[in-house]
């Protein structure tokens, strides 16, 4: 069929309908593959400053978080690790890394809200992350109502408050 005739059809530029996405526990037998994926995302990054990725201190930080699948549309699309942050009242979003194929497809939104839900459901005022300046999720986060909260020499600090829902009654849950 030839573009007119899809327009004509009806079905030209038709967004795809956003994935269905969840969020899935992850044992410490799949932190190899949360491993090589977030290296493989934040090599460049780190290149870029003249750093190089260090599997120690992530590996060390990984024991005290929670790591979760991200399934889209029942497929693996990458992680997230969060812990909890109570001295900021905050749940922390230590990773976010999703596979190359995965971004634009409004993957990324769905899970922002899906940690927003995890933090509202342990009572937690916010959600806190930091990223470096020039990742391009920054804006994928700003969209999302996270604020900069602390400048670092080339990373970002970054805060969504979170409302709690309002009961019946009209008090916060």
């Amino acid at each position: 069929m030839t573009t007119i005739e899809r327009a004509a059809s009806g079905i030209a530029d038709r967004p795809a309908p956003p994935p269905r996405v969840t969020l899935e526990a992850v044992g410490a037998e799949a932190w190899a593959y949360c491993h090589w994926l977030a290296c493989s995302n934040m090599t460049p990054y780190l290149e870029r400053r003249g750093q190089r990725w260090n599997a120690g201190a992530w590996l060390g930080k990984a024991s005290s978080r929670e790591f979760l699948f991200v399934i889209a549309d029942q497929s693996r699309a990458g992680f997230v690790s969060t812990h909890d942050d109570p001295d900021n009242n905050a749940l922390h979003l230590s990773d976010f890394q999703l596979e190359p194929q995965a971004r634009g497809r409004g993957i990324g939104s769905a899970c922002l809200e899906l940690i927003a839900d995890i933090a509202r459901g342990r009572a937690w005022h916010g959600v806190k992350l930091h990223v470096f300046r020039d990742n391009p999720a920054r804006r994928l986060y700003e969209r999302h109502g996270f604020r900069t909260i602390d400048r670092g020499f080339d990373k970002l600090t970054l805060w969504r408050s979170i409302a709690r829902p309002l009961t019946q009654e009209g008090h916060l849950a």
